[in-house]
C-alpha cells in the first residue's frame, strides 16, 4: 500500500510539472496565433492577356513557403540521423533589365489533377484489397481528405482459416497554412486482426473463435509550425493520442506532446530546444499500469573550420515500469560532419538517450505477443556511431557507418511457457551490447530504371540472457523499377533475414530459423493517364519463411487489380 502511495504521489508531482510546461507552450502559441490569418484568394486561371506597361511599378506579395513537419528516426536500430541546418551561400547578382520588346503571350493552363485514385484487387489465399484516397480540389492553402484501406488473407498456411489475417484502416487528413502559420491533423482508426496458429500440430485443433486475435487503435496528432521562410525562429508543436485493446481484455491509452524550437543567430550558429512527454495507462484483466516521461534537449550547432558540430544533452525524467519513483537522467548528444566533397560528408557522435514504448508498438512489432506485458522504457546508455553519406556521382548515391554502444531494456520475445503458440515479452536483467555495421546504395539509371541495395549487419552481447531471442542479425534488400516500354513497369524486391535463434519456454527448445528469402514482384501496366492493370506477387519462392518460432509464412501469393483516377 505504501509503495502505490509513493507511486501515486510520484505522478502527481510529474502530472503538475508537466500541466505548468503545457501552459507555458500554449501561452507561447498563443501570441503567434494572434497574427492576421486571412486566408488568400482562391481561384482558377483564366484566359487573359499580359500586357507591360512601361512606368508601370511592380509589387510582388510575399510569398510563404510551407515547411514540413521535421520527421526523426528511431534511434536504437534504425540508422542514426545527423542533421544540421547549413545556409546557401551562393548569391545572384542584379541584371539591369534590357530594352526588348515583349510579346503579348496567354498563360499556360494549369496540369490536370485528379482527386481520387481507387485500387480493387482479389489474391488467393482469399485475399480482397481495396484502397480508396480523396482528397479537394487544388487549393494553395488547405488540402483535406479521406483514406480507407483493407487488405485481409481468409487463410493461412496452418488450417486455413485458423491463420486468417488483415487489416483495416480509415483517416481523415487536413493541412494547409494560414499567414506565417502552417497547421496538420490526423485522425485514424485501424483494425487489425490474426490468429494463435502455432499451436502444436500434434494436439487437437482448436476452435477459431478460441485463438481470434483482435486489435482496434485510434490515432489522432495535430500541429502547427512556422512557415516564414525570412524569420530567424523556427518551431513546430503538436499534440498525439493512441488509444488500443484488444479481445483479451488488455487495453492502452497514451496521450503526447512534443515541442521544437530553433533560433538562426547568425550564419554559423544556430541554437534550439526540444521538449516532448508521454503519459501512458496500460490496463490487462490482471493489474494496471502507469508511465510518464519528460524530456528537455536543448542544443547549439555551428561551423568552425569547415566542420558542422552539433552539441547538446538529453535530460529525461520518466517513471517507468521497473522502479516507483521518478527517475531523472542527463546523456550526451553530440555529432560533427565534415564535407570531402561537395556532395559527400563524413560524420560521427556520441549520444545517449530513452525510447517511450508502449503497448501499441509492441503488438505491432510481434501480433502474437501475450497480455499482462512487462513494458519498460528502451535505454540507450552510450552510443558512438560514424560513417559517410552523400553523393559520390550525379546517379550514384551511398551512405554507410557503424554503431556500437551498451543498452538497458531491449525487449525480446519468447515462446511463452503455457502455451507456446504466444509469445512473452522479457528483459536481460543487465546490460545488452550492440554493434551494428549498414550500408546502402543508389543508383539512377535516369527515368527509365533505379536500383537500391541496402545491408546490415548486428552482433548482440546479452549479459544475463544466452541469446538475443528472434533478434535478426543480418539483413539484405534489393529492390528496383524499371519500365520496360512506357506503359509497363516493373518493381522485383529481395530480402534476406537471417541469424535468428528463438526460444520455446514451455518444452525448453532453442532453435535456429532458416534464413528468410523471401522474392517479391509489383507490376504495372497504364492504360491511360487515368485507369491501370496491375499485378503483385510475394514470396514467388514458395519458402516457408518464420520470423518468430511456430509461425511460417504464406507460400507463393498473386494479386491481380485495377486502379482508376477520378
Amino acid at each position: 500500500m505504501m509503495r502505490k502511495l509513493i507511486h501515486s504521489q510520484t505522478q502527481k508531482k510529474t502530472m503538475g510539472r508537466l500541466a505548468i510546461i503545457c501552459v507555458m507552450l500554449i501561452f507561447a502559441s498563443s501570441q503567434l496565433f494572434a497574427q492576421d490569418t486571412t486566408w488568400g484568394d482562391d481561384g482558377e486561371v483564366e484566359d487573359a492577356e499580359i500586357i507591360i506597361e512601361k512606368d508601370k511599378k511592380l509589387e510582388l506579395p510575399k510569398f510563404n513557403k510551407y515547411y514540413e513537419k521535421v520527421k526523426f528516426d528511431q534511434i536504437g536500430a534504425g540508422e542514426i540521423p545527423v542533421k544540421f541546418d547549413v545556409k546557401d551561400l551562393s548569391f545572384s547578382p542584379v541584371v539591369k533589365p534590357s530594352k526588348i520588346k515583349v510579346l503579348k503571350l496567354k498563360p499556360q493552363a494549369l496540369e490536370k489533377v485528379y482527386n481520387g485514385q481507387v485500387q480493387l484487387g482479389y489474391g488467393n489465399f482469399n485475399s480482397p484489397f481495396v484502397d480508396v484516397i480523396y482528397s479537394n480540389k487544388r487549393d494553395e492553402n488547405l488540402s483535406i481528405g479521406a483514406h480507407v484501406n483493407h487488405h485481409s488473407f481468409g487463410k493461412g498456411p496452418v488450417d486455413d482459416k485458423n491463420s486468417a489475417s488483415g487489416s483495416t484502416l480509415a483517416e481523415l487528413f487536413v493541412k494547409g497554412y494560414a499567414k506565417e502559420i502552417g497547421f496538420y491533423s490526423t485522425l485514424g482508426f485501424q483494425n487489425r486482426f490474426n490468429h494463435f496458429f502455432g499451436y502444436s500440430p500434434e494436439i487437437t485443433t482448436p476452435l477459431k473463435d478460441t485463438i481470434n486475435q483482435k486489435f482496434n487503435e485510434f490515432d489522432f496528432v495535430g500541429g502547427f509550425n512556422g512557415t516564414k521562410q525570412e524569420s530567424p525562429f523556427k518551431y513546430n508543436y503538436d499534440l498525439a493520442f493512441n488509444t488500443i485493446s484488444d479481445n483479451f481484455n488488455a487495453s492502452e491509452n497514451t496521450f503526447s506532446f512534443n515541442g521544437k524550437n530553433s533560433y538562426q543567430i547568425n550564419d554559423d550558429w544556430n541554437a534550439g530546444i526540444n521538449i516532448s512527454g508521454s503519459l501512458s495507462t496500460y490496463e490487462d484483466s490482471d493489474f494496471s499500469l502507469e508511465r510518464n516521461q519528460f524530456k528537455v534537449s536543448p542544443f547549439v550547432r555551428f561551423k568552425l573550420s569547415g566542420f558542422l558540430i552539433q552539441g547538446g544533452f538529453n535530460v529525461v525524467s520518466a517513471v517507468d515500469s521497473t522502479n516507483q519513483d521518478s527517475e531523472l537522467a542527463i546523456y550526451p548528444d553530440f555529432n560533427v560532419a565534415f564535407p570531402i566533397s561537395e556532395y559527400l560528408d563524413i560524420y560521427g557522435g556520441i549520444r545517449g538517450d530513452q525510447d517511450f514504448n508502449t503497448f501499441s508498438s509492441f503488438s505491432n512489432a510481434n501480433p502474437w505477443i501475450q497480455n499482462n506485458l512487462d513494458i519498460r522504457n528502451e535505454i540507450t546508455k552510450f552510443e558512438l556511431y560514424g560513417g559517410l553519406r552523400g553523393k559520390i556521382s550525379e546517379t550514384v548515391g551511398v551512405t554507410a557507418g557503424f554503431s556500437t554502444g551498451t543498452y538497458e531494456n531491449i525487449g525480446f520475445f519468447v515462446n511463452s511457457q503455457p502455451d507456446s503458440s504466444r509469445f512473452d515479452l522479457i528483459y536481460d536483467s543487465g546490460n545488452t551490447a550492440v554493434f551494428r555495421l549498414f550500408g546502402e546504395l543508389n543508383y539512377s539509371f535516369g527515368e527509365k530504371a533505379g536500383l537500391q541495395a541496402n545491408a546490415e549487419i548486428i552482433g548482440y552481447d546479452t549479459d544475463q540472457l544466452p541469446e538475443a531471442w528472434h533478434m535478426p542479425q543480418y539483413k539484405m534488400s534489393i529492390s528496383g523499377n524499371y519500365r520496360l516500354i512506357n506503359k509497363l513497369i516493373f518493381r522485383p524486391q529481395l530480402e534476406v533475414i537471417g541469424g535468428i535463434e528463438g526460444y520455446n519456454a514451455a518444452s525448453d527448445i532453442r532453435q535456429k530459423l532458416d534464413p528468410i528469402v523471401n522474392l517479391n514482384l509489383r507490376s504495372r501496366y497504364i492504360l491511360s493517364e487515368r485507369s491501370g492493370l496491375f499485378l503483385n506477387l510475394g514470396n514467388i519462392l514458395g519458402s516457408e519463411n518464420q520470423r518468430f518460432m511456430n509461425y511460417p509464412s504464406r507460400a507463393l501469393q498473386f494479386q491481380v487489380g485495377f486502379s482508376y483516377s477520378f
